[in-house]
Formats: C-alpha cells, structure tokens, sequence
C-alpha cells in the first residue's frame, strides 16, 4: 500500500477536504480511485457563500441548527437549496419556509412553496449523515484498537505504533477526518473511500474491496455504506 498523497494537516483541515484533487490531503492507498463523482461542486463555492449565508447569524459561521444534545434539527444556510433541490436531496433552510424556491417535482425543478416538513426532513437527513459518519469513524477507531493503536485524546493520539506503511495511512485518515467534522458534507465520498480503504487494509492488509460491520452496534454506519435501513448484524460492506 503505498502512499500517493498527504500532508500534515493538524486542525481545521475542511478546506483541504474540499479541494482534495488539488491537496491529497488524505493517505491514499495504491490502486485505489479518489476522484471526486463528477457532479461534485462544493470546490467551486467559497466557504463564506455557505457559511455566511444564514440571516442574522452570517458572523456565527453556522449552517445548521442544532438542539441541547447536539442533534441538527434544521439547515439554516439558505444556499443549500440552489444545488441540492430534492432530485437527490432537499436541504431548505428554516427561514424559507413560506418562501417559494425551485424544487425538484419528479421531472424538473419548479417553483414551490417550502413547508415546515419540508425543513424538518431536511434537518433529519442531515443529522442521519452526521450520525453515519461518525459512526463510520468509530467503526475504524475500533479497527485501530484491534490493530494496537487505540485512539487516544491527546498527542501522540495512538497507544502504539503502526506496523506497515498502510496501518500509518489509517492512523492518518483517522485522526485527519476525527478533526474535520463536517466531512460528511463537505467532500461526502472522499471521506466514506478514506473511512472504508482504512478499515479495508486494516482487516486483513489486503485492499479486497469489502469490509464487514455489525449493523446491530453500528446501524448508522451500516447505512451510510449502503446497508438498507433496519440492517442487524454482520453487514459486508462493497466500496463506495
């Protein structure tokens, strides 16, 4: 397995999520496609066009609302919908309800009025995506701890050492994603392929192209590798 990318990122490496294709942000394993899907767009916008776009709160840099326990109950950042109308997923935000915006009928995108619904499913898929993702990371720290390198909260954040090249890539993927919450949005299938090669290597230190996950411990992260919804046990995960 050998590295075709990374750097040393430390904190708040969002940015270099984004644009992946130009920094390689992640440790890449040989052999193995991270191109972004060719309707990715989120590196042609700048980052205030999203995260200064909530009303009354541009300074806050929010682009959700989020409850005491921390779980997102509704998008605030009213640019989402100029992209993501529905034909896929429809992220409206809570202030534009009433308001009429273009979204997506089945056909085409046409001019409708958003619902309080309409915002609290937006809300709910976004949080669904956050779960999964950092369901999908806990799934790799226990890889990390089976492989002898437990997580840990302060520097060097692993109990040991790695014991290859591809073991080293893992350990970077962890700690570079654990630090960037957002990825689950900002750069979706860069960090599910990071997630998933890492976990790949580590099971038997061979790239196969499957993993197994207890759907039952971890049903999010099932899910957000493609498990239907209600999956339990043992799920063999294919790479996205």
């Amino acid at each position: 397995a050998a590295v075709t990318g990374g750097t040393k990122t430390h904190y708040m490496v969002a940015g270099a999520v984004i644009n992946q294709g130009l920094t390689r942000v992640g440790y890449e394993y040989a052999g193995k496609n991270y191109a972004d899907q060719v309707y990715f767009a989120h590196d042609g916008i700048g980052c205030a066009d999203c995260h200064m776009s909530t009303p009354g709160r541009s300074h806050t840099y929010d682009v959700v609302a989020k409850d005491e326990a921390g779980e997102i109950t509704a998008i605030t950042a009213t640019n989402c919908v100029s992209c993501h109308d529905g034909e896929h997923a429809l992220f409206v935000a809570e202030s534009q309800i009433g308001t009429t915006q273009n979204i997506w009928d089945g056909t085409a995108a046409v001019p409708t009025v958003v619902t309080q619904e309409q915002v609290d499913a937006a809300g709910a898929e976004m949080n669904h995506e956050a779960h999964g993702y950092h369901q999908a990371l806990d799934v790799l720290a226990a890889a990390l701890t089976t492989a002898g390198t437990a997580p840990i909260a302060d520097y060097p954040y692993f109990s040991g050492s790695a014991t290859d090249q591809g073991h080293g890539g893992a350990m970077h993927n962890y700690s570079m994603l654990h630090h960037e919450a957002g990825a689950y949005a900002h750069n979706r299938y860069y960090a599910k392929r990071l997630i998933f090669d890492s976990i790949d290597w580590l099971d038997n230190k061979v790239l196969d192209g499957s993993i197994s996950i207890d759907a039952t411990t971890y049903p999010t992260a099932a899910e957000w590798f493609g498990a239907p919804e209600g999956t339990t046990g043992s799920y063999g995960a294919t790479r996205p």
